[in-house]
Protein backbone atom coordinates (compact mmCIF):
# COMPACT_ATOMS: atom_id res chain seq x y z
CA UNK A 1 0.00 0.00 0.00
CA UNK A 2 1.41 3.59 -1.16
CA UNK A 3 0.85 6.31 0.94
CA UNK A 4 -2.04 8.80 0.52
CA UNK A 5 0.14 11.90 -0.68
CA UNK A 6 1.89 10.21 -3.06
CA UNK A 7 -1.14 8.25 -4.33
CA UNK A 8 -2.33 11.95 -4.96
CA UNK A 9 0.93 13.49 -6.24
CA UNK A 10 0.81 11.04 -9.24
CA UNK A 11 -3.36 10.69 -9.82
CA UNK A 12 -3.13 9.49 -13.00
CA UNK A 13 -1.29 6.68 -12.49
CA UNK A 14 -3.87 5.82 -9.27
CA UNK A 15 -6.57 6.28 -11.59
CA UNK A 16 -5.67 3.23 -13.37
CA UNK A 17 -6.37 0.83 -10.27
CA UNK A 18 -9.39 -1.29 -11.13
CA UNK A 19 -11.86 -0.04 -8.22
CA UNK A 20 -10.92 3.31 -9.41
CA UNK A 21 -10.80 2.50 -12.99
CA UNK A 22 -14.26 0.87 -12.96
CA UNK A 23 -15.60 3.68 -10.91
CA UNK A 24 -14.82 6.54 -14.10
CA UNK A 25 -16.69 4.17 -16.60
CA UNK A 26 -19.55 3.84 -14.28
CA UNK A 27 -19.89 7.76 -14.02
CA UNK A 28 -19.40 8.17 -17.46
CA UNK A 29 -21.98 5.79 -18.56
CA UNK A 30 -24.25 6.97 -15.82
CA UNK A 31 -23.59 10.75 -17.95
CA UNK A 32 -24.24 9.43 -21.39
CA UNK A 33 -27.56 7.73 -20.62
CA UNK A 34 -29.16 10.75 -18.61
CA UNK A 35 -27.88 12.89 -21.83
CA UNK A 36 -29.34 10.87 -24.23
CA UNK A 37 -32.86 10.74 -22.49
CA UNK A 38 -32.70 14.20 -22.08
CA UNK A 39 -31.84 14.54 -25.97
CA UNK A 40 -34.69 12.02 -27.28
CA UNK A 41 -37.52 13.91 -25.37
CA UNK A 42 -36.51 16.81 -26.67
CA UNK A 43 -34.35 18.69 -23.87
CA UNK A 44 -31.50 20.90 -24.74
CA UNK A 45 -27.86 20.97 -22.84
CA UNK A 46 -26.89 24.34 -22.43
CA UNK A 47 -23.60 25.53 -21.04
CA UNK A 48 -23.98 28.85 -18.89
CA UNK A 49 -20.35 30.37 -17.48
CA UNK A 50 -20.11 30.70 -13.95
CA UNK A 51 -19.97 34.23 -12.57
CA UNK A 52 -18.12 35.15 -9.57
CA UNK A 53 -15.92 37.79 -8.30
CA UNK A 54 -12.70 39.17 -9.46
CA UNK A 55 -9.46 37.48 -8.08
CA UNK A 56 -7.07 40.26 -6.79
CA UNK A 57 -4.29 38.57 -8.39
CA UNK A 58 -3.91 41.14 -11.19
CA UNK A 59 -5.30 38.95 -14.16
CA UNK A 60 -7.74 40.57 -16.74
CA UNK A 61 -10.75 39.19 -16.30
CA UNK A 62 -13.86 39.30 -18.61
CA UNK A 63 -16.40 41.70 -16.68
CA UNK A 64 -20.41 41.52 -17.19
CA UNK A 65 -22.14 44.29 -15.25
CA UNK A 66 -24.55 43.17 -13.54
CA UNK A 67 -28.13 43.95 -13.77
CA UNK A 68 -29.36 43.25 -10.02
CA UNK A 69 -26.92 45.42 -9.10
CA UNK A 70 -26.05 48.92 -10.86
CA UNK A 71 -22.17 49.71 -10.78
CA UNK A 72 -21.08 46.43 -9.49
CA UNK A 73 -19.70 43.58 -12.04
CA UNK A 74 -19.10 40.07 -11.98
CA UNK A 75 -15.78 39.12 -13.78
CA UNK A 76 -15.63 35.50 -15.48
CA UNK A 77 -12.69 33.32 -14.28
CA UNK A 78 -9.34 32.90 -15.55
CA UNK A 79 -9.39 29.43 -14.98
CA UNK A 80 -12.10 26.96 -14.11
CA UNK A 81 -9.80 25.33 -11.06
CA UNK A 82 -10.61 28.23 -9.06
CA UNK A 83 -14.16 26.26 -8.65
CA UNK A 84 -12.43 22.68 -8.28
CA UNK A 85 -10.48 23.70 -5.32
Amino acid sequence: EVQEVLRLKHRYLDLRRPRLAQNLILRSKVNLLSRQYFADNGFLEVETPILGNPTPEGARDYLVPSRVHPGSYYALPQSPQQFKQ
